[in-house]
């Protein structure tokens, strides 16, 4: 242990204290991961099956009744949610 009463190098114990945590956020005196045993690549690869992207929504716009992306404005009409017009789109 690092702190013994009356051996804190000429140091107060709330500045011994300050010290020794930012010490610790450094990264001075906290290990690491040390891990048993070395994980082979199937089996790590088996482990991150699950994290994938998941499919893009699709949904229809009710004012204009196109395909569009759940809970964006819509690209044909510039609607929102058929409340309120926050994209002025140009028809060509």
């Amino acid at each position: 242990m690092l702190y013994k009463k009356g051996y804190t190098w000429g140091l107060t114990y709330k500045r011994f204290a300050v010290i020794l945590f930012q010490l610790i956020l450094i990264g001075g005196l906290v290990m690491g991961a040390c891990p048993k045993n070395r994980v082979s690549k199937l089996r790590g690869r088996k482990r991150r099956t699950h994290y994938k992207a998941r499919p893009v929504e699709l949904t229809k716009c009710p004012q204009c009744l196109e395909t569009k992306r759940a809970h964006r404005v819509c690209q044909s009409c510039g609607y929102y949610d058929k409340k309120v017009k926050v994209l002025e789109v140009e028809t060509e």
